[in-house]
């Protein structure tokens, strides 16, 4: 059903179409997250505080890293988001504010279906068993879909020919990602934490740090400049050590 659904949406080519259909899927996952709020409290109203809640897991902690980095996958909107405001000089302020908002929304929410749930979470997601109305996989997939056929057709010429073995690749990789999920079961959590250990950590932090030094080269004080090295050097070391932690403990 997956597949059926979102193999046409990939093929929409001008992503500028999805802006209006970005709104309603904000407002499903605000829908969402009162609905798990109101269910948890229901919870919490007939069965009391959740058993079982270990205030570190010891065993797969470093899981949580990679899939706290994961949280910055739309670092890359950052950018773009600056050159077209208004007051660019404001921005750095709004995105501390918006970021530190999140932050603050990630933890509360986490921290309270967990103290309500205890060992009853034995998913990784909490949203499992509700239904899944998500409409934001065209949009996740289109920079992929790009760069993939910037690579395939880069030699073609523009004609129908083309035009339909675009859509056929879109396909395939709708029909790959779909048949991926299903492949990772329970461990979706395991996946997450990798890919943000392993493709999340240099895009948040270590090449930005890398620009940065490029960029302002001989304009940087040596505090600067230490602090830099400091993020390309711990991010590397999150990059491979948590992504082989992961991946070892991925059946724990």
């Amino acid at each position: 059903m997956c597949f059926v659904i979102y193999a046409p949406l990939c093929l929409v080519r001008k992503i500028e179409k999805f802006s209006i259909t970005h709104i309603f899927a904000d407002a499903l996952i605000l829908i969402t997250t009162i609905v798990i709020l109101i269910y948890a409290t229901m919870y919490l109203s007939d069965n009391g505080w959740g058993s079982g809640i270990q205030a570190l897991n010891t065993a797969t902690w470093l899981d949580m890293v990679g899939s706290a980095v994961y949280s910055y996958e739309g670092i890359g909107v950052v950018l773009p988001l600056l050159e077209v405001t208004q007051k660019p000089e404001m921005y750095p302020k709004i995105l501390f504010y918006v970021l530190l908002t999140v932050m603050a929304l990630y933890v509360s929410f986490g921290e309270y279906c967990l103290f309500i749930y205890g060992d009853q979470l034995v998913t990784p997601l909490i949203t499992n068993n509700l239904p899944q109305n998500a409409i934001t996989y065209p949009l996740q997939l289109h920079p992929a879909s790009i760069i993939i056929e910037s690579y395939i057709f880069k030699n073609m010429e523009k004609s129908p020919k083309r035009q339909w073995l675009k859509n056929l690749s879109r396909t395939l990789l709708v029909a790959f990602t779909v048949l991926f999920c299903l492949s990772l079961g329970n461990n979706l959590d395991k996946f997450i934490s990798v890919l943000g250990s392993l493709a999340c950590t240099p895009i948040s932090f270590t090449l930005p740090c890398i620009f940065h030094l490029k960029l302002f080269e001989g304009e940087l004080t040596k505090r600067q400049v230490y602090i830099d090295y400091f993020i390309i050097g711990f991010s590397i070391f999150i990059t491979f050590f948590c992504t082989g932690f992961t991946i070892y403990h991925w059946n724990s």
